[in-house]
């Protein structure tokens, strides 16, 4: 089949390979801690034919769910040889022990029929001639496939489902048999997600299509046989046999300099990735900033209120669900500045005149539980789904009258952002921004947001 690429076998150890295009790695069940990220391999082969320890599949687990198959099959392909059916033992959220099929992240749903026999009918299908050579050492069966169905649940969040069918856009799965029983039970088949546009009432067209998973069961050939015949057969890959257990206690000469040399690289590497994981985790933190951009609901509200603590003000997080957003203290020179909160995210272009109301609701509420009446500060991402740079304007003509009436002041999530990324470069006048803000009866737009003035800088001595 000529496919190139980088090739990872889970499972098996001792088939390492490679050459200017080809790349094979292979790991034990027991190495899987050396496995940082899956969606850097083109082909992922799962040899169950082993069985993996508890560690190895909660691993695996932790390693492979339905995102980064989406990932690895965006342009390549998986092979599970062996018998998947089990479940894998996992932590829920509440840090209980939950049991959980291994196919999970295949984002399907597997029906098997779980009987013996012997007949086994090799599919007459060009395209996966292939895999005849495996499939020809199948000469007796404990299961077989009944029905598999794509799993919503699994694929509904990565696909984002509900969307892609309102723009009339659906997904699908594909099965494909490459042997089955007398009764037309599934030895080994492949399944392919595809995405389809409807066209007309009709017709449909396919646009996209992800590579296939595979099932292979096992065979009257060694686990060693059978991963050498698939590497030939699927890849044109002779790694020749991996290293027997006994020749291990044989040590080639000079081979012990190279094992020092190949210690001290590896505690160099291990070193590295974690400075790359602690790396990548400042680097997740410094972008949350940037969440007040995009979110909604309540990850909205959470941004809102650590940028608004950016800035030097002073938040209290709602005690009580469905209330206000929060209330707002920044100290000044002369007076203390008080508001309360309603933030706001939509992917409409404009705010309705509802999430007013309620800031004017919070505001009594000030009143009548604490005795102040707190500036109504309303906070809103409009758009949400769109570039800032093509966004409408989001206050409408009698919302902005609205809000001027009513002594109420609405800023723009993108226009905070901006006052934001002044006050951590060094730019922003603090104290005047919040003066402008608890003045401003209305929009505050960008034009409101004050900069330090300009340090002169000194000429250059002679």
């Amino acid at each position: 089949m000529g496919r190139f690429g980088k090739i990872l076998i889970v499972g098996a150890s001792g088939y390492n390979f490679s050459n200017e295009t080809t790349h094979v790695f292979s790991l034990g069940w027991g190495d899987l801690d050396r496995v940082k990220n899956l969606r850097d391999y083109d082909v992922l082969i799962l040899d169950l034919l082993t069985p993996p320890t508890p560690r190895g599949s909660q691993r695996l687990y932790e390693l492979l769910d339905v995102q980064v198959m989406l990932n690895i099959l965006h342009s390549g392909e998986i092979l599970v040889l062996g018998d998947p059916r089990f479940d894998v033992e996992t932590l829920s959220q509440a840090g209980r022990k939950a049991s959980r099929p291994f196919l999970e992240w295949t984002g399907a749903e597997f029906d098997w029929h779980n009987e013996q026999g012997d007949t086994v009918l090799i599919t007459d299908n060009y395209e996966l001639r292939d895999f005849e050579g495996y499939l020809r050492q199948i000469h007796r069966w404990e299961y077989a496939l009944d029905n598999v169905r794509m799993s919503r649940r699994q694929l509904g969040v990565a696909l984002d489902l509900d969307a892609g069918e309102a723009s009339g856009v659906r997904a699908s799965l594909h099965k494909t048999s490459l042997a089955r029983n007398r009764y037309s039970k599934d030895l080994a088949f492949r399944i392919e997600l595809a995405l389809e546009k409807a066209q007309s009432l009709v017709s449909e067209q396919e646009f996209g299509r992800w590579g296939p998973i595979t099932f292979l069961p096992k065979t009257d050939l060694s686990e060693q046989e059978t991963l050498l015949l698939l590497l030939a057969d699927l890849y044109d890959i002779e790694t020749g046999a991996p290293e027997p257990k006994w020749i291990s206690s044989y040590q080639a000469p000079g081979q012990d300099v190279i094992d020092q040399i190949i210690g001290q690289m590896e505690k160099e590497a291990e070193e590295l990735r974690d400075r790359l994981a602690d790396a990548q985790d400042a680097r997740t933190e410094a972008r949350k900033c940037l969440r007040v951009l995009y979110e909604r609901g309540k990850p909205l509200e959470e941004a809102v209120r650590q940028t608004l603590q950016g800035l030097e003000a002073s938040v209290e997080t709602p005690k009580e669900e469905g209330k206000e957003d929060g209330w707002i203290t920044v100290g000044g020179s002369s007076r203390t500045l008080e508001g309360v909160l309603e933030i706001k995210g939509t992917n409409s272009d404009q705010f309705d005149i509802a999430g007013l109301r309620q800031l004017f609701e919070w505001v009594h509420r000030g009143i009548e539980l604490r005795g102040k009446k707190y500036k109504a500060i309303f906070v809103g991402n409009s758009a949400a789904d769109r570039s800032v740079d093509e966004r409408p304007p989001a206050f409408s003509d009698s919302w902005r009258k609205t809000a001027e009436l009513a002594s109420a002041v609405a800023v723009k999530t993108e226009d905070l952002y901006h006052a934001y990324e002044l006050k951590m470069s060094g730019r922003l006048d603090v104290a005047k921004f919040w003066e402008n803000l608890f003045t401003t009866d209305g929009i505050f737009n960008r034009a409101k947001i004050p900069l330090l003035p300009e340090t002169p800088s000194r000429p250059a001595k002679r």
